[in-house]
């Protein structure tokens, strides 16, 4: 087994020292291990618990957060445009990341996401290029059913599924018959079924997959990969170990990194890499660790106590996706048992063992969803998006914005001209939503409505050269108004999908709509549950940006941090700009192109 004590980590020196044993850590410490000449150390702060549940058995949505065993409990600054609240951007603190804690959601970006990332000076880092890394990472189980259940469910003849990957994607067992109906409602209203939705082509309807192993009916993760090659002698991982510097070298010119500090056990340690240090910390952590270690922006390290040696836009040109959810009583004795029934114990045992079976709730997933534009959803989104972009213009032109989001924003008015996917829908028979509280003895149906393409930019800075202080988190929520705008009419076009056959017919004849509830009806009412329930999606990305120096990036196309001999970074944190998708797909995106990059192959 690949696990190392302490005292074994800093007794040697290693190729590759990998900080951060996450969803993309994982993923690139097995590519680069494939190469029994090289030695990989993976320094990760949490633990690792083979065989528990809480990770293991799906559908247990948010169980693991804001608990310290399993989450990074970060939190947001009070947002001022989200009635004054601090949001939950937790992430996960395991190996395996917030792989090990997600809600599972297998999407893939469209294609012209990808390719923006070229455009914006990033060489090879295209649709084609990320597509054909990605399929090396996982392996697609179709779905199973008789042939009027697979018709229902969409023809997937015209997938890609790739097969030889590690991580395993399938349908989970249970499709129930309200995400059926909800999704041919949306057919009904106009919404074209998506042509391609893991092939670059996501704009529509459509059931997605899991990040569920088929067999065991089980949550699949970076684990996975390590689980693979966990005889590999030239591969090591030390758990409970937190970063706190990159070490460099005294010598004049760009900084080369010689290994890392961390703290084990109360202790402080230096591992020596004699190659290459590589972070994967994911979008919160890795500006963090850069800041601590000098790199960013001099004024913020200053004031926070630490020696510039690097000046770089270091936690500058965060971006984020958001949800609200809305949540609707179901007509007694029309659905079979959905998440509400887990709420009574003998209930939950019961449905506990039916998993193993691969029948019952925790057979279910999130699967159901819709990327649309907002011109898809609404007449007014020409008079949404024209303001703000008439800003943001007169804004670029008198210099109000940092570099790195100026690219971005001029690129993301360009993915509006093209009715690129900023809006999202998608369901779960259950009740996810407040303010108010379910009936007891009634079963729900939630839908989720997203803003994937937020025009407001924030920042994650450092506050404290104390390492386990964590940085202040700024998203900057509705700082734009366009965001609330196009949110607000998302909200409203998922509720004419409720009123929509065939779906409208499992609601009572007056629908009994919990939250937001009958009382909130107009655009200022929306808006301000909206403001009231805003949720994080934990998609965060671009503290380290990957674009040209003088555009605002941190790194370079090959991923090195400028102005670094042997500093590279592989986690969502070098994506330059959002993408309509779940970013775990993302993540593992990113880590499969990383390995070819490092190993010259790119």
């Amino acid at each position: 087994m690949p696990f190392i004590s302490v005292d074994e980590s800093v007794s040697q020196s290693y190729n590759y020292v990998l900080v951060g044993g996450g969803t993309a850590g994982l993923t690139l410490a097995a590519r680069l291990s494939e190469d029994p000449s090289v030695s990989v150390l993976v320094l990760e702060a949490g633990g690792f618990n083979p065989g528990d549940q809480l990770i293991s058995r799906p559908v247990q949505f948010g169980a693991q957060l804001g608990q310290d065993a399993y989450a990074w409990t970060f939190k947001t600054v009070p947002q001022e445009n989200v009635a004054g609240r601090q949001v939950g951007w937790d992430r996960g603190k395991i190996l395996g990341g917030s792989s090990a804690i997600n809600f599972s959601v297998w999407t893939n970006p469209a294609k012209g996401d990808i390719d923006d990332w070229e455009k914006l000076g990033n060489a090879g880092w295209n649709w084609e290029n990320f597509s054909k890394y990605l399929s090396k990472a996982i392996s697609i189980t179709r779905p199973s059913g008789s042939p009027a259940q697979l018709e229902r469910r969409g023809s997937l003849e015209t997938w890609n599924l790739p097969k030889n990957g590690p991580l395993q994607i399938s349908f989970p067992r249970t499709l129930p018959d309200v995400d059926i109906r909800f999704h041919e409602a949306l057919v009904n209203l106009g919404v074209p079924k998506a042509p391609l939705p893991l092939d670059g082509d996501p704009h529509g309807t459509f059931f997605t997959g899991n990040t569920l192993n088929p067999l065991s009916y089980s949550r699949s993760y970076s684990t996975d990969f390590y689980l693979r090659n966990s005889d590999r002698q030239n591969l090591s991982i030390l758990l409970s170990a937190y970063a706190t510097k990159v070490a460099f070298s005294d010598a004049e010119g760009d900084l080369t990194a010689t290994g890392v500090e961390f703290i084990h056990g109360g202790k402080s340690y230096l591992v020596r890499a004699d190659k290459e240090v590589i972070l994967c910390l994911g979008a919160l952590k890795t500006p963090h660790l850069l800041e601590l270690s000098g790199i960013g922006c001099p004024d913020v390290l200053k004031q926070a106590g630490i020696t510039p040696r690097l000046d770089l836009p270091v936690g500058e040109n965060v971006q984020e996706h958001v949800f609200v959810s809305l949540s609707y009583e179901l007509k007694d004795g029309v659905a079979d048992d959905t998440l509400d029934v887990l709420g009574d114990e003998v209930e939950r045992q019961k449905h506990i063992d039916l998993h193993a079976r691969g029948e019952g709730v925790f057979n279910m997933g999130i699967v159901n969803f819709a990327f649309l534009p907002l011109s898809a959803l609404s007449p007014r989104s020409d008079a949404i998006y024209s303001a703000t972009i008439k800003s943001i213009e007169e804004k670029i032109a008198q210099g109000k914005y940092p570099v790195g989001a100026t690219e971005t924003l001029k690129m993301q008015i360009q993915k509006v001209e093209r009715n690129a996917l900023d809006c999202e829908i998608t369901t779960i028979p259950g009740f996810l939503s407040g303010p108010n509280p379910p009936r007891p003895g009634k079963k729900h149906f939630n839908i989720f409505c997203m803003n994937n393409s937020l025009f407001s930019r924030g920042t994650a800075h450092i506050t404290s050269s104390d390492p386990l202080v964590h940085p202040a988190y700024d998203p900057r929520y509705f700082e734009d108004e366009a965001d609330l705008g196009a949110l607000i009419e998302t909200v409203k076009f998922a509720r004419k999908a409720c009123q929509t056959a065939p779906f409208k017919d499992v609601l009572d004849e007056e629908p009994v709509e919990v939250n937001p509830g009958p009382n909130v009806q107009t655009d200022e009412e929306i808006g301000a549950w909206i403001k009231q329930m805003l949720t994080s999606t934990w998609h965060t990305i671009g503290t380290a940006s990957m674009l040209p120096k003088d555009k605002g990036g941190v790194v370079d196309s090959k991923l090195k941090v400028y102005g670094t001999t042997n500093l590279r970074i592989a986690d969502l944190s070098i994506a330059p700009i959002l993408v309509a998708a779940h970013t775990q797909s993302l993540a593992y995106g990113i880590a499969e192109q990383a390995a070819d990059i490092i190993k010259g192959l790119l």
